[in-house]
């Protein structure tokens, strides 16, 4: 099985279905924002059983507190890789991100960047692979689920609520 991960919801999704998955391949999503907050997430998969992680992020300094989590918690580097770069546009991180070969996408990140993700994370996705998504504002709901629904390779299968935070989930047809 393989993730892409990105915040608390991703964690919950561990948490909550470890005994159901068998982890071997993550690719996490990290973004500026409470890098090693997100890195510990991964390292908690890579506890949980999963055999390796592909990261990316645009910022240098994420990739050194990924560095630095690993070292802490003793896991050698050769079971997370990282890299900077951006999945929804840039063509080398895509082509190393590898396509159709996820079970599982996760992202917790702001509606706009979601919207434009949405588009290319399906690439990434195995037939029925899933893409969850957090971070979405509850007055961005909408938009968020327009853009997915206008995806042809994705349907969405559950809407939940946190007070004003909204996580859609969606699976590849």
């Amino acid at each position: 099985s393989s993730i892409i991960i990105g915040k608390i919801i991703g964690f919950r999704f561990i948490r909550f279905h470890k005994k159901s998955l068998k982890l071997s391949r993550i690719i996490f999503l990290i973004f500026p924002q409470s890098v090693k907050w997100r890195s510990r997430q991964s390292i908690t998969a890579l506890k949980l059983g999963a055999e390796h992680i592909f990261g990316t992020d645009l910022d240098e300094n994420a990739i050194q507190a990924v560095k630095e989590n690993l070292e802490s918690n003793q896991i050698p580097e050769d079971r997370f890789g990282v890299i900077q770069g951006n999945i929804i546009d840039n063509k080398a991180v895509q082509d190393q991100a590898g396509y159709g070969c996820y079970d599982i996408a996760v992202a917790n990140i702001l509606a706009p960047v979601i919207i434009l993700l949405q588009g290319e994370i399906a690439r990434h996705l195995k037939q029925g692979g899933i893409f969850i998504t957090s971070g979405i504002i509850d007055m961005k709901e909408q938009d968020v689920k327009n853009a997915l629904e206008a995806n042809e390779e994705l349907e969405i299968i559950e809407t939940t609520y946190q007070g004003e935070w909204v996580s859609i989930t969606c699976r590849r047809k």
